[in-house]
């Protein structure tokens, strides 16, 4: 683990290291509550906004469907948010932790180009909105 002063969660140096659950029964942590980001690039308060649009986006279908909300349905949609943002969430950390995105102008590029060429709305319904078995 890369241990910071300013995560609230250490920024996990393999992808594969355990890290804490972001939601739990009808609740769900977003933006830094539920992952640290690095103060460069002004991701923080970015990822944020986007974790709450996953949220929003894994909760509506049960409320529009009008077959109610419970508690084993909000689970399974928030275990969706999670699943979703925490493979995003990482990709966007592991650079900026590893200052990758600061030694090379062509990582800089490739890593600027997919952060902000990403539909967060076709991603949000390809993934949230389409549960997985």
């Amino acid at each position: 683990m890369v241990s910071r002063p300013y995560y609230i969660y250490r920024v996990a140096e393999e992808a594969s290291e355990a890290d804490p659950p972001w939601a739990w029964r009808r609740v769900a942590l977003v933006g830094d509550a539920a992952h640290g980001m690095p103060p460069f690039l002004g991701q923080g308060g970015n990822q944020g906004l986007e974790d709450a649009a996953a949220v929003v986006a894994a909760i509506a279908p049960l409320l529009a469907r009008g077959d109610g909300c419970d508690s084993n349905t909000v689970e399974a949609a928030l275990r969706r948010y999670e699943r979703y943002r925490k493979h995003w969430v990482a990709w966007v950390q592991q650079p900026i932790a590893q200052n990758a995105v600061f030694c090379a102008p062509e990582a800089r590029e490739r890593f600027n180009r997919k952060l902000f060429d990403w539909d967060l709305a076709s991603e949000l319904e390809a993934e949230v909105l389409q549960p997985r078995p």
